[in-house]
């Protein structure tokens, strides 16, 4: 629909200036029907500006972006934002 497309727009135009980076992206979805967390492809590696941190703050606000160090902090991060059970992680092929 059209609120996924505009989600996808947003994420895309926030993440597309800082590629190229070390930084592996991965997005938590949480619908009626499932959760997963997607994992970008390395293409969608990114250099964690403060610039683009508050770009994807504004689309997803603050609580919804969050930067982790270290893979053992993720499972604090998907807890906080509703996460319930085990999570299954998807790799996600973004084309642009």
């Amino acid at each position: 629909g059209g609120d996924e497309a505009a989600v996808l727009g947003a994420l895309e135009a926030a993440l597309k200036p800082v590629r190229g980076g070390r930084c592996a992206v991965a997005v938590y979805y949480q619908g009626a029907a499932a959760q997963a967390l997607l994992e970008l492809g390395s293409d969608w590696s990114v250099r964690p500006t403060r610039a683009a941190l508050e770009v994807l703050a504004r689309h997803f606000g603050a609580d919804g972006t969050r930067l982790v160090y270290h893979p053992r902090d993720q499972q604090e991060f998907l807890t906080a934002w509703g996460a319930v059970g085990g999570v299954t992680t998807l790799p996600l092929k973004m084309t642009g």
